[in-house]
């Protein structure tokens, strides 16, 4: 059974029942379209989760500066509404910034139509990372 739905979860990109197998006790399921164009992380515990997010920008931009508490707080609760983090619209001097927006649960990448001007929030980091709010 456990084989029959690791399948499912890879072909379909979600699972079942719930991602985590309790046969091979996995902490994370992490789904990514084979062009790189979306990524969906299921993490077992909201402790995982936040480790995991606290790296996770920073690794993608070749940062040794992990996201602190502040940042995580407040982006946290808009995670849960869904957020797109725009990876080809940053910036890199004078200091870093990445554009994100609240797009809801979307199922299918080609369906996330942000207006001109929607930006919600803005992550940046010049000393230490921190969020603006347009």
């Amino acid at each position: 059974m456990n084989v029959a739905e690791l399948l499912y979860m890879a072909h379909m990109g979600e699972s079942v029942h719930s991602p985590f197998l309790s046969a091979i006790n996995n902490r994370f399921v992490c789904h990514a379209h084979d062009d790189g164009w979306s990524t969906r992380l299921y993490c077992r515990t909201p402790r995982d989760f936040y480790e995991t997010f606290r790296h996770l920008i920073p690794m993608k931009l070749d940062i040794d500066a992990p996201l602190d508490d502040d940042c995580l707080d407040a982006l946290i609760p808009l995670c849960s509404q869904g957020v797109f983090f725009d990876m080809q619209d940053i910036t890199l001097s004078p200091t870093v910034t990445v554009p994100f927006y609240v797009v809801g649960q979307i199922d299918n990448m080609d369906d996330i139509h942000v207006p001109v001007g929607a930006v919600k929030g803005i992550l940046e980091m010049d000393k230490r990372w921190n969020l603006t709010f347009p």
